[in-house]
Order: C-alpha cells, then sequence, then structure tokens
C-alpha cells in the first residue's frame, strides 16, 4: 500500500511542477493559461517512471491504531474540504491578494488585463508568486472547486511526512504517531489566518517545505528538488527558504542532495523573478536573460565550492570557516536578486531599502524572542511543535548523528535566523502587532520539518536503547 502512496505522491509532485513551469512560461510569454494544461501534466506525471525502495515495515501498527489514524485524517480532511468550498477567504491577505489574483485568472487566465497591467487598478502584493492563484483558477475554470486545492496540499503534507518516516525508520508506530501530530496541530487546522484552508498560501507552502524536509530525511533527492522548486513559486518566503536547505546541505558536505537542492531552488527563482519583474515593469521588460546567467553562475559556485572541498579530502574545518560566508550568501542572495532584479517595490525591497534598520533594532531582540515562545509555546497553537525538537535533540547530541538528521537541524535554524532578521528589518514600527499577525504563519510554515526532525531523533532515541 505504501509504495502506492509513494508512487501517487511523486506523480503528483511532478504535476505541480510542470504545471507551475508550464504556467508562468505562459505568463511570461503574454499568452493565457491553457485549461487543458494541468491534466497533460497529470497524465505526463503519470507516465514517468519513479524507482524507490521501500523496506517492510520492521514494527506495524496495530490494526485498530492504522484504523483511527485513517479516521482522524478523513475528519480533518472532510472538515478542511467544507471550509474551503463554504466561504471565500475570511482575512485580509486571504481576500485581497490571493482570492482576488485567483478570481481574475479565473475570468482570464492571462496577465494582459486591467489588474496586473493598469498600474491605476489596484493590486495588492502585485510581486507574489502565481502558482497558488493559477491553480485555483484553472481547476475552478473546469470544475468549480479550485479551493479544493487547499485540501489537497494537506494531503501532500501528510502524505510526505508519513511516507518519510516510513521509508526512514520502518517503524509505522512513529511514522503514524508523527503524521497524527502534524494533522492535529491546532493553528494548521483551524479556521483563522495561516490554516490550511484560510486562503493564504502558508498552507500549500507548509506542504512545499515539508515535502523537501522529508526528501532529507528520506533521503529522496527528487522529493527535495521539487520541494523547493514549488516554495520558491508558492511565496515570497520561499527564497530564503531554499537559500536556508541548500546552505544546510553545503555545510554538511552531501554533493547529491546539494545538487538536488541547488537545481531545484534556482530553476524556481529563475522564473519568479522574472515574472516579478515582468509584473512590475508591465510587461515591458524582460529580465530571463540575465537571471538565467546570473543563478547559473551562482549554482557553478555553490556546486565548485563544494566539488573543491571535496578534493581536500574533507577537510571539514577549512569547510566550516568557508561556511559562514556561504550561509551569509545563500541566505541573502535570493532576497536581493528579488529587490533589485524582481521588483524594487515589492516584499524584499520594503524589507531591504533600509538596511541599517537591523543593528538600530537590536534592542528589540529579546522582544522578538518572548514572543517565539509566546506563539511558539506558550499560547499551544503548536501543542509540542517546537518544544520537542531542541529537547531531543539534547537527548541524541552525543548519540552517532547522520548527514539528514544535520541538515534538518541546521535548516531549520537557519529558518529561525531568517524570521529573526525579518522582525529586525520589517518597514512595520508595531513589534507587537507584527508578531501577533505574522510570527504564527511562519511558524506553520515549517510544522512539518520540526515533526520529522522530533521523529527522527526519537527514532535514534530508541535505537540506541535497544539490546545489540
Amino acid at each position: 500500500m505504501s509504495r502506492w502512496f509513494d508512487r501517487a505522491l511523486f506523480a503528483l509532485l511532478l504535476t505541480l511542477a510542470m504545471f507551475g513551469a508550464g504556467a508562468i512560461g505562459c505568463l511570461l510569454a503574454h499568452v493565457a493559461v491553457p485549461d487543458w494544461l494541468l491534466p497533460a501534466c497529470a497524465v505526463v506525471a503519470v507516465l514517468v517512471p519513479r524507482r524507490t525502495t521501500l523496506p517492510p515495515a520492521s514494527r506495524s501498527a496495530p490494526p485498530r491504531a492504522r484504523i483511527a489514524a485513517a479516521a482522524t485524517l478523513a475528519v480533518l480532511v472532510a472538515a478542511l474540504a467544507y471550509g474551503s468550498l463554504a466561504t471565500a477567504s475570511r482575512h485580509w491577505d486571504g481576500a485581497v491578494a490571493w482570492d482576488a489574483k485567483a478570481q481574475r485568472l479565473a475570468d482570464a487566465p492571462t496577465l494582459e488585463q486591467p489588474y496586473f497591467r493598469d498600474t491605476n487598478v489596484f493590486c495588492h502584493s502585485r510581486d507574489y508568486p502565481l502558482l497558488q492563484p493559477v491553480l485555483i483558477a484553472t481547476i475552478e475554470r473546469s470544475t468549480g472547486a479550485g479551493r479544493l486545492v487547499f485540501v489537497l496540499a494537506f494531503a501532500i503534507a501528510v502524505a510526505a511526512l508519513g511516507l518519510a518516516l516510513l521509508r526512514r525508520t520502518g517503524d509505522e508506530r512513529i511514522a503514524l504517531g508523527a503524521t497524527l501530530a502534524f494533522a492535529l496541530t491546532p493553528n494548521l487546522v483551524n479556521p483563522t489566518s495561516g490554516g490550511f484552508d484560510s486562503g493564504y498560501a502558508d498552507g500549500l507552502l507548509c506542504a512545499c517545505i515539508t515535502v523537501a524536509a522529508a526528501g532529507v530525511i528520506a533521503g529522496d533527492r527528487i522529493w527535495l528538488a521539487l520541494g523547493l522548486f514549488l516554495a520558491v513559486l508558492t511565496k515570497p518566503e520561499g527564497l530564503p527558504y531554499g537559500g536556508a536547505f541548500v546552505a544546510a546541505v553545503w555545510l554538511v558536505g552531501d554533493g547529491g542532495m546539494l545538487r538536488a537542492a541547488t537545481v531545484g531552488w534556482l530553476a524556481a527563482a529563475t522564473l519568479q523573478l522574472s515574472l516579478q519583474h515582468d509584473l512590475a515593469t508591465n510587461g515591458t521588460e524582460r529580465a530571463l536573460p540575465l537571471l538565467l546567467i546570473g543563478c547559473a553562475v551562482l549554482g557553478a559556485a555553490v556546486l565548485g565550492s563544494d566539488r573543491w572541498l571535496v578534493r581536500r579530502a574533507g577537510d571539514a574545518r577549512l569547510r566550516t570557516r568557508l561556511g559562514l560566508l556561504m550561509v551569509a550568501l545563500l541566505l541573502v542572495v535570493g532576497p536581493l536578486l528579488a529587490a533589485c532584479v524582481g521588483d524594487v517595490a515589492g516584499s524584499f525591497g520594503a524589507y531591504l531599502n533600509a538596511p541599517s534598520r537591523l543593528w538600530s533594532r537590536l534592542e528589540r531582540l529579546p522582544a522578538v524572542l518572548a514572543g517565539f515562545g509566546e506563539f511558539a509555546l506558550w499560547r499551544g497553537a503548536f501543542g509540542l511543535t517546537w518544544l520537542l525538537p531542541p529537547c531531543l535533540w539534547l537527548l541524541t547530541r552525543r548519540l552517532p548523528n547522520d548527514k539528514a538528521r544535520r541538515v534538518l537541524g541546521v535548516a531549520m535554524l537557519l529558518f529561525v535566523a531568517v524570521w529573526i532578521a525579518a522582525f529586525l528589518l520589517s518597514p512595520i514600527e508595531d513589534l507587537q502587532h507584527h508578531l501577533r499577525s505574522t510570527l504564527p504563519r511562519l511558524l506553520d510554515h515549517a510544522t512539518g520539518a520540526a515533526w520529522l526532525f522530533s521523529a527522527a531523533c526519537w527514532h535514534r532515541l530508541c535505537a540506541a536503547s535497544q539490546p545489540h
């Protein structure tokens, strides 16, 4: 059964990636996205062979546990489906940014209309990625139920998390437990901003980051590449998150995973930044050739530096010394390209137009850290999601480590660094309001990664406690 789920998930991810690339290509070519593009991508994805080894479960879950887990997930999916279809978006960004774009693209799946091309027409967050709106619009045009994309995102995240843990641990009980813990995280299934059915793109981004993290844990390069590719095309935060994954893999020194992460991240960045530039200039300028060259040079620098270090007999100290420079480069280059080449007046431009704020606001750091404690731990919206990773890491830090857990742990630390920098650089002066409205949604993005890391640590702890 798990083999069929794995094959279905691969086909679904490949469908979304091909559709995203094709749809953005159409928009950049100033032509309408054809209604047949999505089903055509699905047919191709189903025909692409998938070779993967799924080891038999070493520890099976009791039949009652399987039934209870399946029933719980079915109820959650039904509730999200009802919430998605019963109402339109109920909060600010969902209504004025994501829903508005999806509706315009459902009416006419092209950028050649006043909403996108006439600067006198209000278009909230013009630089936002368009994968979610164009996907909803395409499904809406053919079925009238485009908002089921939110349910699809939830299913992708749940399936990727469970399958990755099953492939890594072979323990159905750990896989089921972590999957249910993730699926029942209150902030993901609540009806407010950031929940999967709220209309925001945070749910889809959570699914993409979960797929990338699942690729790391399961050693699946295709999942990692597709997860990062889709993340960049989903929300602006996908750019620094992709850089965080690439930096983490580079620091650990896994060449195969580094190639997958770099290709997925930079391929999507080239498309997304070209689209941002097209939107910012009303279709009068093209930045694709420049971005192709720039991203190719960056990719060559990342992969070339890794190969150079490998040839030096894996000098760990040298890699560590160069690590700070590489991490800074990979975390900053995406937002900088978005601000300078994509859209200078866009999301990243508003944060980076006054970099001195980062230093002048350092006194805010205690308040930002206190906000993390409040929203990640005290309020209960995330349960044990953000308490278990550091606790389990402390318990397993002296045990033999593996590259996958190191990569995911470093990536999550870099996520936190990105979040802190965002609050210090923000043009919003009211810090408490910004924390309250934004931090829970940022935590949503890495919730799946947090449960994957915790489950992998728990499995390592259990294995160490077994008599040899």
